[in-house]
């Protein structure tokens, strides 16, 4: 058995205590991951356009009320080529002026868009966009974002037309469109304090980041086994031999597991009372899920739950009331059964639900989903387009295949902006293993350029890998042998076989890849140096977050640290400050130690993982060495959405008189 308790140097230890512990050592390949593992955070507080919320009238690509030109329609977006038009029939909820948001995706950035409704337009030349997903050309791993158009849209009472026209085009260059957002201004107060509401209803989900990676299975009513026919779903379910899955997954050194509740069908593996009045014959007497949950807990795995809600929800069979009380009802069972069972969920099917239901309440489905723990951790699953709500926990992340590392551990722009990173790669390339007679696919993922994606997410979210699965709850073993391979190099410093440990890094064809910088924790520099470390700091505030050695996603004026301590004796003392800083952050900032104040603007160093030293000033502590507290307060933020800085410590250095 590969045992994931087993620490540096034989220690044997908690699976989830910090990074550097955690991912161990992985040499070569991923150079001394327990020294370097970091998070680069990225400013928490969101920009008031990063998310729809309710005031949000939003156009969707796929529903326009009539089109011209070379448009083709792929799942949830429009792809424009050329001279083009489309135009949308609305209803206005309020007259007033409206800021305009566009969600799209382009690689070439030629194209100039107008959006016109009655006498006023707005026009914007669209550059290109850039995010997690690789410039593959593939029509799924395009990178929207959304971009707030200059100028504004005087939108009268009840119905309007609004048209997009694209300008100064040629036939070749194409926008990817998936929506335009309205935003009346006079509701620029009532998005903030909702986009405020929902980050600070967020739990501490660090435990979550701070994991390396993690299984999702598809084991479905449709899932087939190795051969023969597929059995009935209940018969398979209480044939499943929990303790061999479990004991797969040990091997793999797999922090958690996302199971599958239900998929292509309304099924669910437990005897739930309300899904069985909506579904008949689709639940069971055995309760697979609480003896995955509890084995896995033996072994200190976490579970989360997958869940096809548009399926299990009727996604247009029903109404907007019947859809939303169908999805409150059994997201409170399924979170009352289980408690702290179920870590989190993975929730399917988002945008075609988003799209269908506009007016979805997203914020009492998000604590209904929240019944029996807390703690638990949500993500909606918008697959490549912008998450459809603010109201959840980390990005579902449906990468599919290898992407871009990204630079910080909260999202600043793409489909996930303003949540938790995390990936979901397609390990054999497919969901759901459903052929009958025929053995699971191959890995479709080379594991060299697996691990150097997984060391570029290194401490900024975890990467979860869906293994095709048997009936039988088996795996296959060339999958077994990739996971394996990826436990003993991220936990037991082990390189795969024909891996150059000196050339292991990103692949060529991971364009646009961002790589792993080093952090470098900063020492005393002399005896009797008062160390004021970020991680004893206290932060008063809910834009800040606290990386392993430093405090960052410093987004916002009001938030600030304290440090209460007593000087080791009286004298004057030079204030030393370690922090780091990317280009086009930063702010202006007060350090305050009793009387005296210094007041300090944020020293660019390039990037947030290369922490300077800085001597600020010197304060006297001649007269009392108790009961000190030192204040590092926040005054302006240069630019909105921008992180102050990634603050690691505050020295007072003795200074000889």
């Amino acid at each position: 058995m590969k045992g994931r308790t087993t620490g540096v140097g034989g220690r044997v230890g908690n699976r989830h205590n910090s990074v550097g512990i955690r991912l161990t050592i992985l040499t070569g390949l991923v150079v001394a991951l327990a020294a370097c593992a970091y998070r680069t955070t990225a400013p928490v507080e969101p920009a008031p356009y990063t998310t729809t919320t309710k005031y949000t009238v939003s156009l969707f690509a796929t529903k326009t009320a009539s089109q011209e030109g070379d448009i083709q329609t792929l799942a949830g977006q429009k792809v424009i080529k050329g001279a083009c038009e489309v135009t949308w029939q609305i209803t206005v909820p309020a007259a007033g002026e409206y800021e305009a948001i566009l969600a799209y995706a382009s690689h070439d950035g030629q194209n100039t868009i107008e959006i016109v409704c009655e006498a006023s337009r707005v026009v914007d030349h669209l550059p290109p966009t850039s995010g997690v997903y690789l410039k593959s050309g593939q029509w799924y791993q395009n990178s929207f974002v959304r971009r707030k158009l200059p100028g504004t849209l005087t939108l009268g009472q009840e119905t309007a037309t609004v048209s997009l026209r694209t300008l100064d085009t040629t036939e070749d260059s194409a926008v990817v469109l998936y929506s335009i957002e309205l935003q009346r201004l006079e509701d620029r107060e009532k998005i903030a304090a909702e986009m405020e509401r929902a980050v600070q209803s967020r739990p501490n989900s660090d435990w979550f980041v701070e994991m390396s990676y993690g299984l999702m299975f598809h084991w479905t009513s449709q899932a087939a086994p190795r051969t023969g026919s597929t059995r009935p779903y209940k018969d398979a379910v209480n044939d499943f031999d929990v303790d061999a899955f479990v004991r797969m997954v040990e091997e793999t050194g797999a922090d958690y597991v996302i199971f599958t509740g239900n998929h292509a069908e309304p099924h669910f593996p437990a005897p739930l009372k309300e899904w069985e009045k909506l579904f008949p014959g689709w639940t069971t007497e055995r309760d697979l899920i609480a003896e995955i949950a509890d084995g896995l807990k033996e072994r200190d795995i976490k579970l989360l739950l997958y869940l096809a809600t548009h399926v299990y929800a009727k996604l247009g069979k029903v109404e907007d009331r019947e859809f939303s009380e169908i999805n409150h009802t059994l997201i409170t069972e399924i979170g009352s059964r289980y408690g702290d069972k179920i870590s989190g969920y993975w929730l399917d099917g988002w945008y075609q639900s988003s799209q269908r239901y506009g007016d979805f309440p997203f914020e009492s489905f998000y604590r209904a989903a929240k019944a029996g723990n807390a703690e638990r951790l949500l993500a909606l699953n918008s697959w490549l387009y912008p998450i459809a709500t603010p109201w959840q926990d980390y990005w579902a992340g449906e990468i599919y295949s290898l992407g871009v590392p990204p630079p910080h551990r909260i999202i600043q722009d793409g489909p996930g902006e303003s949540l938790h990173y995390h990936a979901l790669l397609a390990l054999e390339g497919d969901w759901v293993h459903t052929k009958e007679n025929t053995p699971i696919k191959a890995p479709v993922l080379d594991t060299r350029a697996l691990l150097a994606f997984m060391k570029g997410c290194a401490g900024k979210g975890p990467v979860t890998l869906n293994v095709l699965i048997y009936q039988d709850g088996t795996i296959s073993d060339s999958s077994m042998n990739v996971l394996q391979a990826v436990n003993a190099a991220i936990h037991h410093g082990q390189m795969p076989e024909g891996i150059d440990h000196a050339k292991a890094g990103p692949t060529p064809a991971e364009e646009g890849s961002i790589p792993l910088e080093r952090s470098t924790v900063v020492q005393a520099e002399q005896e009797g140096t008062v160390v004021l470390a970020a991680q004893d700091a206290k932060i008063h505030g809910v834009y800040a977050a606290r990386g392993p050695d430093y405090i960052g996603g410093w987004g916002n004026a009001s938030t600030f640290v304290s440090w209460d301590f007593n000087a080791p004796k009286p004298g004057r003392y030079r204030v030393d400050l370690h922090a780091a800083c990317g280009t086009d952050h930063g702010g202006d900032f007060e350090i305050v130690l009793g009387e005296t104040v210094f007041s300090v603007k944020t020293k660019d160093t390039g990037t947030f993982a290369n922490p300077q030293i800085d001597a600020i000033g010197v304060v006297d502590l001649t007269r009392s060495t108790a009961a000190c507290r030192l204040l590092v307060k926040p005054i302006r933020i240069w630019k909105q959405g921008r992180a102050l800085m990634n603050l690691h410590a505050i020295h007072l250095v003795p200074v000889a008189d």
